[in-house]
């Protein structure tokens, strides 16, 4: 049983049919009061485009993120087969094209401190939640934070 069960829950766990993620507390508020200062939101997540891409940005829409009409970017792995952390490095050149960095918020400490060593100048943030067993320790730049309150 556990071994068709971990099968399926891979499977449904990768479907975007299967997606019912719930923002932050404050979190839309204020990704929304950045989008409407004139901010550009960009959304980098280590989920993939072929299992996850529309239905990551169905609930982004359907929660009311900004992310068309300009200012606002999603940026997904173009395939599962491609490692989260190798990502995120490659994605860093992305971001520093797409302008400036102001503030970087993420729950995989080892992320926030590429983030935080790549954009010196820029606020960056640990969200206190669900991170990877054996995480790293936390450059003095990461302050953590329990939400977007």
């Amino acid at each position: 049983h556990h071994e068709s069960l971990g099968k399926f829950w891979w499977e449904a766990f990768f479907s975007p049919d299967h997606l019912h993620d719930q923002p932050m507390p404050g979190a839309l508020s204020f990704v929304q009061k950045i989008h409407r200062a004139g901010g550009w939101v960009y959304y980098l997540t280590a989920r993939d485009i072929p299992t996850m891409g529309t239905g990551t940005a169905r609930q982004l829409l359907d929660l009311g993120f900004p992310l068309l009409g300009g200012r606002a970017t999603l940026h997904l792995k173009p395939n599962r087969a491609v490692g989260d952390a190798a990502f995120k490095e490659d994605a860093m050149r992305a971001v520093a094209r797409a302008g400036t960095v102001v503030a970087t918020y993420e729950n995989e400490p080892k992320n926030a401190n590429l983030f935080a060593a790549a954009f010196p100048s820029a606020r960056h943030f640990l969200l206190d939640t669900v991170c990877s067993e054996n995480p790293p320790a936390l450059l003095d730049q990461v302050q953590r934070i329990p939400d977007f309150l």
